[in-house]
C-alpha cells in the first residue's frame, strides 16, 4: 500500500517559492505567487492583507490592507475559484530576498495557526458555502476601509480567521470566523452609535 503524501502547509508553499538558490535580484511577480498557491489564494491573501490589521496600525492602513480584501470578496461572491488581478497588478515584481525577509517573520505564527486547524465540515468552506463566505467578507472589508479608531481590529482578525479556513478547508474555523464577524460588527456598531451619540449632544450644547 503506498504511503500517504504528507499534507502541504500554506506555509510550506509560501517558503519554497523563496527558498533555495535565487541569483542576487531575483524577482517573482504577484502572479507567480498566486499561482504558487493554487486553490489556497484566496485563504492565503485574505490572511496576508488581514494581519497587518489585526494590531493596531498607523491611520490609513486598514484603508490600504481592506480595499484588495474588498476585491477578492466581491470575487468569491461571484462563484472565481482562484483571485483575479489586472495584468499590471499580476506583473508588480518583488525581489526574491525581500519576499524571504517577510514570509520567515511572518509562516511561524501561520504555522501556529495551521497547527490548531485541519480539514473538517468541508460542508461549511467548499461549493457555495465559498459564496457565503464571500458575503460575509464583503461586508467585513467594507467596515476595514472605514476611518473607525481602533474598530478595524476585531473586523480583521475575524477576515484572518476566516482566511485560514479558506487555506486549511476547516469548517470549524469558518464557523469560528462568522461568530467573529458577527461580534466585530455590533462593537463597531456600537462604537459607531456611541461617536454619533456624543456628537449630536456636542452640537446640541453648542447650538442650545
Amino acid at each position: 500500500m503506498p504511503a500517504a503524501t504528507p499534507v502541504r502547509h500554506t506555509s510550506d508553499l509560501l517558503m519554497d517559492l523563496v527558498s533555495g538558490d535565487h541569483p542576487p535580484g531575483a524577482t517573482l511577480t504577484l502572479g507567480e505567487i498566486i499561482d504558487a498557491l493554487g486553490d489556497r489564494a484566496f485563504g492565503a491573501l485574505l490572511l496576508i492583507f488581514a494581519l497587518p490589521t489585526c494590531v493596531p496600525a498607523p491611520p490609513g492602513l486598514s484603508t490600504l490592507t481592506g480595499t484588495p480584501i474588498l476585491l477578492f470578496a466581491l470575487q468569491m461572491l461571484i462563484g472565481l475559484k482562484s483571485p483575479w488581478l489586472p495584468r499590471a497588478l499580476r506583473r508588480k515584481s518583488f525581489e526574491v530576498s525581500a519576499l524571504a525577509g517577510v514570509f520567515e517573520r511572518a509562516v511561524p505564527w501561520v504555522r501556529r495557526l495551521e497547527k490548531l486547524s485541519r480539514p473538517r465540515l468541508l460542508v461549511l468552506v467548499d461549493g457555495p458555502a465559498e459564496r457565503v463566505a464571500g458575503l460575509v467578507l464583503l461586508v467585513l472589508a467594507l467596515v476595514l476601509v472605514l476611518p473607525i479608531f481602533l474598530g478595524n481590529i476585531l473586523p480583521a482578525i475575524a477576515i484572518a480567521i476566516i482566511g485560514l479556513a479558506l487555506m486549511e478547508q476547516d469548517g470549524i474555523a469558518m464557523l469560528v470566523g462568522y461568530v467573529a464577524a458577527l461580534v466585530s460588527l455590533v462593537v463597531v456598531a456600537a462604537v459607531i452609535v456611541g461617536f454619533a451619540a456624543v456628537a449630536l449632544e456636542l452640537f446640541q450644547r453648542v447650538w442650545a
